[in-house]
């Protein structure tokens, strides 16, 4: 089988499993935190809805916004967007494989996108992985043999890498680990020259970045790293240092066995000087991830972290072994692979799907009351099951109005009685961080009728186990 057109076959594997799983939970994933927070931003403000400055998500959110602007159905804005993700994938890696025809990095793409997501496929809305599929299709414009006129090439590294940097902060990590892998272990294949433009690009974008477009929410993840003095010398008895190997054996096995068989690869062909590098980095990011969150972090949002690990895997796998086993052989593996991955990935959707039903279980249950716009209290909530309720409101609205008749202003909050000064108002939509009249919203999508005010609900709902 011819090379290129196997990767592609791989790559309408996987990216067809994803695309179907993004259709099939599509609700599991939107419906969640960031992603219905900033749909419902996009269908009242009309725009973007571009958070602290990570421009990259206008490529997955061009296609929900090209929905509202068709006034497409709320239930296929919600479909599009889920599998926008995807989509925004595919077609990167169809440029990488078919048109650069650089089948290394056609499968690096491909790779990144199942070797170690699991629940976070369920927060799609990580502008970090939308960044680094960018970087890979930097990178594979770097290799000697693309026939492409230079001045096109150094065109779009001009574009492509400040759009990365401003991806998400911890995108310059990837970027410096590639970049390095390729000056000191892959000069032949690699145009040094493009390499340097794009890593002074990286350098400037960088400190443009950190000057004029800071924001709350990076320095306050910045500060973070105030950890690594608190917690000296203690750095191996905290909770994130368990929760990850316990992530490691029951969600990213499968990243486990790749790694153990680049070791053993790099120990039989003597290249101590790459699996030192490698292990250098895997071990420091490691600890740069655990000891920001000593704490330990929600599943999905500490994997939005970890995911960045399969990137010092990836590139011994792609670069080494599979450039000295036969493709017949890898092919077949690389189908196990997926297979394997994409079986797990469906499997996450228990924790997401019960929580959807927690919020029906409220939906229902309120149907009926007089006073359907409530107040609830986070603590009557399973948290372990519900994770964070900062988005709440827009989650019942979406929930309601995807599957009843009448859309619902229902929030969950720790501390309801902050809310007590508005509660004689009767046209008003609360949220986490602010007070929305209903004249504030296009009715198209927001058909909000009724008209009694909020009201804190007494104790619990939910059945207890």
């Amino acid at each position: 089988m011819n090379k290129n057109k196997g990767i592609i076959l791989l790559g309408f594997l996987a990216f067809g499993s994803l695309f179907v799983l993004s259709i099939v939970y599509f609700k599991e994933r939107i419906i969640f935190l960031d992603p219905v927070f900033q749909l419902a931003y996009m269908i009242r403000d009309g725009g973007f809805a571009i958070q602290v400055n990570r421009y990259a998500a206008v490529l997955t959110k061009i296609f929900p916004y090209l929905a509202i602007k068709l006034s497409l159905p709320l239930y296929a804005i919600t479909l599009i967007y889920s599998v926008s993700f995807v989509i925004y994938n595919f077609l990167i890696f169809i440029v990488i494989a078919k048109f650069i025809k650089n089948q290394k990095w056609a499968l690096f793409l491909l790779l990144f996108n199942i070797l170690m997501i699991s629940h976070s496929f369920y927060w799609p809305a990580i502008e970090l992985n939308q960044g680094i599929a960018l970087m890979i299709l930097y990178f594979s414009l770097l290799d000697k043999k693309l026939k492409f006129n230079k001045n096109i090439i150094l065109f779009f590294i001009i574009i492509l890498v400040p759009t990365v940097i401003f991806a998400h902060p911890l995108a310059i990590i990837p970027f410096v680990f590639i970049s390095f892998y390729l000056y000191l272990f892959e000069k032949r294949y690699t145009d040094l020259f493009f390499l340097g433009i794009g890593s002074v690009i990286a350098v400037i974008s960088l400190f443009i970045n950190k000057i004029f477009f800071r924001n709350w929410y990076d320095d306050m993840n910045m500060g973070r790293l105030s950890n690594f003095v608190k917690l000296f010398p203690d750095y191996f008895n905290i909770k994130s240092n368990a929760d990850f190997f316990d992530y490691l054996i029951k969600d990213y096995y499968v990243s486990l066995i790749l790694l153990i068989v680049i070791i053993v690869w790099f120990i039989l062909h003597k290249k101590y000087l790459r699996l030192i590098y490698i292990i250098f980095f895997i071990v420091s990011y490691i600890l740069l991830v655990n000891i920001t969150f000593p704490e330990g972090a929600v599943h999905f949002f500490a994997e939005s972290k970890y995911i960045l690990l399969s990137i010092f895997i990836i590139m011994p796998l792609v670069y080494d072994i599979y450039q000295e086993i036969s493709f017949k052989a890898s092919f077949y593996v690389l189908i196990l692979v997926i297979m394997v991955r994409i079986i797990h990935i469906s499997e996450c959707h228990t924790l997401y799907s019960a929580r959807l039903d927690i919020l029906r279980e409220v939906i229902d249950k309120t149907k009926n009351l007089d006073n359907k716009k409530l107040i609830f209290r986070q603590s009557d909530f399973p948290m372990d099951t519900m994770m964070m309720t900062w988005s709440s409101a827009y989650e019942f609205w979406l929930l309601s109005a995807l599957e009843n008749k009448e859309q619902r202003s229902i929030i969950i909050d720790e501390n309801p009685e902050r809310f007590d000064s508005l509660l004689n108002r009767n046209d008003i939509f609360l949220e986490e961080w602010r007070v929305y009249r209903y004249s504030d919203f296009p009715d198209k999508y927001f058909k909000f009728t009724d008209t009694t005010n909020y009201k804190k609900y007494p104790g619990l709902i939910l059945k207890q186990e």
